[in-house]
């Protein structure tokens, strides 16, 4: 079965854009910060069971953004 596909050009400050946008949505900026406030991982599991957001969303950002190094 033959799959659609569509490949977008952009430059690479689109993409940053789009990152950032696609971040936010998986985790608020007010859930973000609370998240900051404390990242040890009793906080992080407790913040991903209240505001139902995938640990791997969390941590991926953390790594992302820095806070945490990623494997």
């Amino acid at each position: 079965m033959a799959q659609n596909k569509t490949i977008i050009d952009g430059d690479e400050e689109r993409e940053k854009r789009t990152d950032k946008f696609a971040l936010e949505v998986m985790i608020s900026n007010d859930v973000w910060n609370e998240i900051l406030k404390d990242i040890s991982e009793n906080n992080l599991l407790e913040k991903s069971k209240k505001y139902k957001i995938p640990m791997s969303f969390i941590v991926g950002r953390l790594a992302k953004n820095n806070y945490i190094k990623s494997l």
